[in-house]
């Protein structure tokens, strides 16, 4: 089971793929639907249900309905406070993409404040403005560097 994504807005479009669980995405636009329904585009292209009013959201194409009340497959990513999780020193980026230079590395146990994040290649970045400046790798699906603590 995973996330449906329909070409277009409405939830009965035309499916597009579905988003495995674990998958990370980057939502840039949502619009408020009938019943309370939120559906959102993905900068990957496609729109997917982030909140269904009714406890159901739409396979696509119309044709099935699947009960999503008792599991969440997109939620947001908190800005805020994080621990690093990372043994070896943290690379904190001068820019977005995690090969750009290295301004410094953050020690295990380390405090930092997220102000903004963003997926790159599947892997959510985040831009650090606490100890340092610059962005920070937080997690993918099989890893996580850093962990959320509060929300500013």
């Amino acid at each position: 089971h995973g996330c449906v994504v329909t070409e277009g807005a409405a939830e009965s479009s035309k499916l597009k793929r579905t988003l495995t669980r674990g998958t990370c995405v980057e939502v840039c636009a949502t619009r408020l639907e009938e019943s309370n329904v939120v559906r959102g585009l993905l900068t990957s292209g496609g729109y997917a249900t982030l909140i269904s009013g009714t406890g159901k959201g739409s396979g696509g194409g119309g044709s099935s309905k699947r009960d999503l009340s008792s599991e969440s497959y997109l939620m947001p990513v908190p800005l805020g406070t994080y621990h690093i999780l990372y043994e070896v020193g943290l690379p904190v980026t001068s820019g977005i993409d995690g090969r750009s230079d290295v301004v410094t590395k953050l020690a295990m146990n380390t405090r930092v404040e997220v102000v903004e994040t963003s997926v790159e290649n599947g892997r959510v970045r985040g831009r650090i403005c606490h100890p340092s400046h610059g962005w920070i790798s937080l997690f993918e699906p099989s890893c996580r560097w850093a962990k959320f603590v509060f929300s500013q």
